[in-house]
């Protein structure tokens, strides 16, 4: 990078995520013990416009009963997309999914490069 230029800022907004395109989707279960289909499904992450990634929630993030997953998701969110700066944030989120990381942690990130060929999971309200 020129020491010149400004880093590429990239920001999170709620916005519409299309479950049959690619996407990254964010569950919370133990990864040890249980299959994806038991996971508690909690947002997805489109690929970004504009430098901004897309978020449907699939829980309400309103609700005090889903705060600490909401939380964890938004968090992880954050420190991967926007805090570490990394250049390419998109490739390094889809790297992310199959790290050793990734499968210790409370949240779990799933890339779909061809989207969910499933019914899309909506949030709970």
């Amino acid at each position: 990078m020129n020491l010149k230029q400004k880093p590429v800022k990239w920001s999170l907004a709620e916005g519409k995520v299309d479950p049959k395109k690619e996407h990254i989707e964010i569950s919370c279960g133990n990864a040890l013990t249980s299959k994806y289909d038991s996971w508690q499904h909690v947002v997805l992450i489109g690929k970004p416009e504009n430098n901004i990634f897309p978020v449907t929630w699939l829980l309400d993030p309103e609700n005090a009963e889903h705060k600490s997953i909401i939380d964890a998701a938004r968090k992880d969110m954050n420190l991967i997309l926007i805090e570490k700066q990394e250049l390419n944030p998109w490739g390094y989120a889809c790297y992310h999914c199959n790290t050793a990381v990734n499968i210790s942690s409370k949240t779990h990130w799933s890339h779909f490069p061809n989207g969910q060929h499933k019914k899309a999971v909506s949030r709970d309200r």
